[in-house]
């Protein structure tokens, strides 16, 4: 259960945003073969602050928890008490030209689990972890012709987690990557969006051997392009890619790039066809047999939808 506020104030020249809230949680879980049983309880007091003055916006963020574990039938009377004080800050400038940078830091904790109990060392170990970004956008109307619209944003980020409880004989995780998106629409209803996702993963043993994060994803990317004709359709091409994968045990995962059309309508008739929108797609249109990395399951081949959505 989430209590939570949102108020809008100023001091001085500074605008806030803050959202301020308590929570409560509480996991019963019965006592299995294959997972221990017991209670989980834990009370949660967090606020986040949008501050903005001038082209100024600063977001301070903190977060406090508290946890009772208690577990039951073989695991009684194993009780074990935690808390955790984490949170983090981030910072961005908006220039006039509509170009902005940014950057943040987060430290967080993720408490123990009821599957732990059998270990008695991870019972007092919270995973820790903590994650800095910084990068840069930018958005402008008017750009090239009168009616044109540009968004572009790069984001550099890395994430180092230690004291390593969700994976055996794993010491410390480090992930480190790249996000781009853009998009631009023409004042003719032509648009193209694209986005990537470069990601580099090492996981180091408790022994203090370096290998390939199991869980990093392959590196992937996805252009759309697409027109609308008036505000009743919108046909577009999506090609999504990903980039082929080799363990550190030396298993491979090939690449792939798939196709898919899709043509939305959406009619202006009023009545009961208000705020509908009818959806035609082909997914995979070349019919081509891949598997994602990380996934245990081919993807479907061709795929043939119909969606009906509505607004109320």
């Amino acid at each position: 259960m989430t209590l939570k506020n949102q108020a809008f104030f100023a001091t001085g020249a500074v605008s806030h945003d803050l959202r301020a809230g308590i929570e409560f949680i509480r996991r019963d879980r019965l006592e299995a073969e294959s997972a221990p049983g017991g209670t989980d309880d834990r009370f949660a007091i967090f606020a986040v602050d949008d501050m903005q003055l001038g082209g100024w916006t600063f977001t301070p963020a903190v977060r406090y928890e508290t946890q009772k574990l208690d577990g039951t039938g073989t695991f009684l009377p194993q009780d074990y008490n935690n808390d955790a004080l984490m949170g983090g800050a981030s910072l961005r400038y908006e220039f006039a030209s509509g170009f902005a940078v940014f950057g943040s830091l987060a430290y967080t904790e993720s408490l123990p689990i009821l599957d732990d109990l059998g270990t008695p060392v991870f019972m007092t170990q919270p995973e820790k972890a903590t994650t800095w970004e910084g990068g840069a956008s930018f958005a402008r109307s008017a750009l090239f012709t009168e009616g044109d619209a540009v968004r572009a944003k790069v984001n550099i980020y890395q994430t180092q987690i230690w004291d390593v409880t969700s994976y055996s004989a794993v010491g410390q995780i480090e992930m480190e990557g790249i996000e781009m998106e853009a998009s631009y629409a023409h004042d003719n209803s032509l648009y193209v969006d694209f986005n990537a996702n470069l990601v580099d993963g090492t996981e180091t043993s408790v022994t203090g051997v370096d290998s390939r994060w199991r869980n990093a994803p392959a590196d992937s990317a996805e252009i759309t392009l697409g027109k609308r004709f008036g505000q009743a359709w919108d046909v577009s091409w999506e090609l999504a890619a990903s980039e082929g994968v080799t363990t550190s045990t030396g298993d491979r995962t090939p690449g792939f790039g798939v196709n898919a059309l899709r043509t939305t309508y959406r009619p202006q008739a009023g009545g009961i066809w208000e705020d509908t929108e009818i959806r035609l797609s082909v997914e995979n249109i070349f019919d081509k047999e891949f598997t994602p990395y990380l996934s245990t399951r081919p993807s479907p081949g061709r795929n043939f939808k119909v969606s009906l959505a509505k607004t109320f």
